[in-house]
């Protein structure tokens, strides 16, 4: 009795000092998020923390007995707030305005401006002599690069660094501007390298954004009981900070973009068996926000509203759930209503067809492993609005590959969460291959290929409620954005 005591405070222990450090992670992120002007991520972040919190100083409480749990709620507490500030640090969200003032003006303007920066001079004069302040927009992760830059070039350059809230230009519209006859050439052809530059954008941005919608999740394709019904809400941020074009190349240097996307979805599982297997019918309705656009320096805006939704049928072939074993095939369908603006360089919408078809494999093994793989066939309708907004966008089709592996923690997370069940954690792997695109017969160099991993966690923390929370990053990718990090939340209610 003594040894599952102790065993059971050690657990608990180690549950607490785990589960403050996430806690106050979040926390820290959820700070520094607010400071940025991150609303919907800070609430989302303030959700999820505020939860854990609850759990964690719930747990210390009711056991006032074991002091030994206040010391790791004490520890959690530190470790939390150094991996939040960490964390923060690496991902460095965000702009920076670099004041630079100088000697040697021309030099290290003439310096920078080679190495890809763009500046703004003013020259001004002080009590000590004329010098030089320069103006230099970089993003956080290149605020030191910058200054070591700077510093090879004057060792006396004093610099001040602000975080930026908005950075963007008073009026954006120039295409209305008369131009010049001896100009005109100029424009015409940088027009086209603009064009193509939105073409290459908008099907980099669509192309991620129409899978994730109906990417799937680890036990996503067991299926329910006969009648159940399901509701599910997403919350996906992602921020991107490097573009490839196969063409072009890859573009590190002031290359952003953000994006949250909510998904509202509903499935119904048959109330009665097709041919003696199970069906389900799935609608799906993305909507968001696609914020601070741009490829090295050329800003693209912003864009919201609602994507475009998706229909679908499932079935499974196989069912077996003595032997943890099913197969399934799903059909989806997206239907071109979202938001699109054919003069706009980002857009939610894809203004074409678009049809998915999906086979999963799920298989249980060694009692608490599962794992789950699944291919599928991305086929592309023509969008012709893209480009100038009169030419033809076509795609070769995407095939994806995807494949998780999870561990049933039930047991462990019952001994803190009595409440709790159907627990997992799971590591995942996800491949896009092909979705090559052409504009008017002219291939652009974008494409979907890309290799990304994952990680989720999720619980149901009542019979018919459950949560999942999935973190992803990009490892490769190829003619389009690279995802720095992506962060999925997703609540089900079973009906």
């Amino acid at each position: 009795m003594a040894e599952r005591m102790n065993s059971s405070v050690a657990t608990t222990f180690v549950l607490i000092v785990l589960a403050r450090i996430t806690d106050m992670t979040l926390d820290t992120l959820r700070m520094a998020s607010i400071v940025q002007g991150r609303r919907a991520f800070a609430a989302l972040l303030g959700f999820v923390q505020s939860v854990i919190y609850i759990l964690a100083i719930a747990k210390v409480l009711s056991n006032m007995n074991h002091p030994i749990y206040a010391l790791a709620y004490g520890i959690g507490f530190a470790l939390g707030t150094f991996l939040g500030v960490t964390i923060e640090q690496r991902l460095a969200f965000g702009l920076q305005i670099t004041s630079l003032f100088t000697k040697r003006g021309a030099e290290m303007e003439r310096a920078l401006i080679s190495a890809g920066y763009r500046i703004a001079r003013v020259d001004a004069h002080t009590r000590e002599g004329d010098v030089a302040v320069l103006y230099v927009e970089v993003p956080r992760k290149q605020t030191r690069k910058l200054i070591r830059e700077a510093g090879v070039i004057d060792e006396t350059c004093f610099c001040i660094v602000n975080d930026i809230r908005t950075a963007d230009f008073a009026v954006r519209s120039m295409i209305s501007k008369p131009v010049h006859e001896g100009n005109r050439a100029i424009v015409n052809n940088f027009g086209k390298y603009i064009v193509m530059a939105f073409a290459w954008l908008t099907m980099a941005v669509i192309g991620p954004s129409q899978v994730s919608a109906i990417d799937y999740q680890p036990f996503d394709w067991v299926p329910l009981n006969p009648g159940t019904s399901v509701a599910l809400s997403y919350y996906e941020f992602a921020t991107y900070g490097e573009y490839n074009n196969t063409i072009m190349g890859t573009y590190k240097s002031d290359t952003h973009l953000d994006s949250e996307v909510g998904i509202a979805r509903y499935l119904y599982y048959g109330n009665h068996y097709f041919f003696g297997r199970p069906w389900v019918l799935d609608f799906v309705l993305p909507f968001g926000t696609l914020n601070d656009g741009k490829i090295n320096g050329y800003r693209l805006g912003n864009a919201s509203g609602v994507a475009d939704p998706l229909v679908s049928a499932g079935y499974w072939l196989l069912t077996q759930p003595e032997h943890r074993r099913w197969i399934s095939i799903v059909d989806f369908l997206t239907l071109p209503i979202g938001t699109y603006d054919k003069h706009e360089a980002l857009n939610l919408g894809g203004n074409r067809w678009q049809n998915d078809f999906q086979a999963d494999f799920t298989q249980g093994f060694l009692n608490k492993f599962t794992i789950d793989v699944s291919a599928d066939w991305i086929h592309y309708w023509d969008n012709t609005e893209a480009g100038t907004g009169s030419q033809t966008l076509r795609q070769d089709a995407t095939f994806g590959a995807y494949a998780w592996l999870s561990y049933d923690v039930t047991s462990t997370v019952h001994k803190a969460m009595p409440w709790a069940s159907n627990a997992f954690v799971a590591v995942g792997y996800a491949g896009l291959f092909g979705g090559k695109q052409k504009l008017d017969g002219i291939y652009t160099g974008a494409e979907t290929r890309e290799d990304q991993i994952r990680l989720t966690y999720s619980q149901f923390i009542t019979p018919t409620w459950q949560i999942l929370v999935s973190a992803s990053h990009d490892v490769s990718v190829s003619g389009q954005f690279k995802q720095d990090l992506g962060i999925t939340v997703r609540i089900s209610k079973l009906f």
